[in-house]
């Protein structure tokens, strides 16, 4: 396995676990707490951006790819 792969599948179980911590974050008696309001608010600029960059990453390595098997 690359180690671009590796890379990749690190990043979905970190998003996969964000997800979790923030439902836990809903919890009744955690979400009266000032700090939990703030930090669910940034979860999902935060996941934006882990797309954001996998998808450049991604379109990158293709573009390396394609340049690879001309040669």
């Amino acid at each position: 396995m690359k180690n671009r792969e590796l890379k990749y599948i690190w990043v979905a179980v970190g998003c996969a676990l964000i997800l979790v911590i923030s439902h836990l974050l809903l919890y009744k008696q955690l979400i009266e707490q000032e700090w939990v309001e703030y930090t669910l608010a940034i979860i999902p600029f935060a996941l934006a951006a882990i797309g954001y960059w996998s998808v450049k990453n991604a379109i990158r390595a293709e573009v390396e790819g394609s340049k690879n098997n001309v040669k």
